[in-house]
């Protein structure tokens, strides 16, 4: 799975670097912003599908009847990705305009021939006009409304909750939180033989929590205009979590990608917070009075600035010693025409990210920048200082030696980061 999201990252990577407009669509058809969840990259003009099949092993290049030869080089490093990941790659040409609704059959279609992935899917929900319930397997979501539910208004079913609760073998039982995802995600774990009290069923009940609780921090702060230089950078680990959380519990539901994200959460533990008081925290905020309600969450944001501070401990620790890489490691990039050269290199860091040997905590750090530099052009000054100090102490491992940085690749990767650096800072 891990290898899966890398490949769709260094996919959308590319389509961004050459200065598209993407829709992503995860592999239950919804359309997602995280590109390491897409397994379609949807592009209007021109009019283009990038298809990832986990089943066949395969990446599928769809045009639409009006792309000219002009896509050709584009289509080529799409094949050049495929090879790289050992997967085989398909051109298939419409005689009409492709739309995303053309490949939403596909997903049924492979919950259809799966007999196993039909019994962990969730069903529709369906219900009266007070009450609503999804199924899966042998656990059913009941859904209870404040208000009565209009059938024709989409997604009506999941508005107004007053409460849900889950049943299992002749049991009911009341999830904490009015929020379906979440209750989703455990009925995935509950279908699994998982419990609410185990180690899996607790991280979903205490995230799900926790996400209400920043998102509600997040609106608060905002509305009120409460963000300053201080603050800002507590604010944006409040969205990146928020993110996070939402992201876990979705795999969590999905069929393919519980079992991977379960096994991670079995032996993660969390580190305990230092000390209770959030003053400081507070005081970050530039406000006499902080409503009460919001001082539940602040232990929260505090636990996530404190787990922010050690990553990032970590992070410049392993960047600031000898970073090796894959004597292949960025001999492969395709060479074409990108956008702007912070999305030139930001397939570059893409690159890079798959050839960083020993730490996968620092390729993964890479790599998400590589994508944010495709997606949004800008890195903060960690961020930067991090890959200043990577392009310092790349090393290429070869079978018997190491070859020092002084080696083409890392030069060349370095004067696009000037160069990146020049025009952004």
């Amino acid at each position: 799975m891990v290898e899966m999201d890398t490949l769709a990252g260094k996919v959308f990577a590319l389509l961004k670097g050459n200065g598209l407009q993407i829709k992503i669509f995860d592999d239950e058809g919804s359309e997602t912003t995280d590109p390491t969840v897409g397994r379609r990259f949807f592009v209007a003009s021109p009019n283009i599908m990038v298809t990832i099949d986990e089943d066949n092993n395969s990446i599928q290049f769809s045009k639409g009847a009006d792309v000219d030869d002009s896509i050709n080089g584009l289509q080529k490093n799409i094949r050049k990705i495929a090879d790289e990941f050992l997967m085989n790659s398909d051109i298939k040409v419409f005689g009409k305009t492709i739309q995303p609704r053309d490949y939403a059959y596909q997903a049924k279609i492979k919950k259809g021939n799966n007999m196993n992935t039909l019994a962990e899917s969730l069903s529709r929900m369906f219900g009266s006009a007070r009450t609503s319930q999804q199924t899966l397997e042998n656990v059913r979501i009941l859904v209870k409304h404040k208000a009565p539910v209009d059938e024709n208004v989409r997604g009506s079913r999941t508005r107004h909750i007053s409460a849900i609760f889950l049943e299992s073998n002749g049991e009911r039982f009341r999830f904490p939180h009015n929020y379906l995802p979440g209750a989703r995600a455990m009925a995935q774990h509950m279908a699994h033989g998982g419990t609410f009290g185990d180690k899996v069923g607790t991280y979903i009940s205490e995230s799900t929590g926790n996400l209400l609780k920043l998102q509600s921090f997040n609106r608060y702060v905002t509305t009120n205009k409460l963000i300053n230089e201080d603050s800002s950078g507590i604010v944006e680990t409040v969205k990146e979590n928020i993110e996070t959380i939402r992201t876990e519990l979705k795999k969590l539901t999905g069929v393919k990608t519980y079992e991977t994200v379960k096994a991670r959460l079995e032996t993660f533990e969390r580190e305990a917070l230092a000390e209770d008081d959030t003053s400081g925290l507070k005081e970050l905020f530039t406000i006499r009075r902080f409503d009460e309600k919001f001082e539940e969450v602040l232990p929260i944001v505090k636990q996530l600035v404190q787990e922010r501070d050690t990553f990032h401990k970590r992070i410049e620790e392993a960047a600031a010693n000898v970073v090796m890489i894959r004597r292949e490691s960025l001999n492969t990039t395709p060479m074409f025409e990108f956008a702007s050269e912070n999305a030139r290199l930001g397939f570059k860091l893409n690159e890079l990210a798959l050839r960083i040997l020993e730490n996968d905590e620092l390729s993964g750090f890479v790599n998400k920048i590589g994508t944010k530099l495709c997606k949004e052009g800008a890195v903060n000054d960690f961020e930067k200082a991090v890959l200043t100090q990577v392009l310092e102490n790349l090393q290429i491992a070869e079978s018997s030696s190491v070859v020092k940085k002084d080696i083409k690749e890392s030069a060349d990767l370095s004067a696009y980061f000037d160069k990146y650096d020049y025009n952004f800072f």
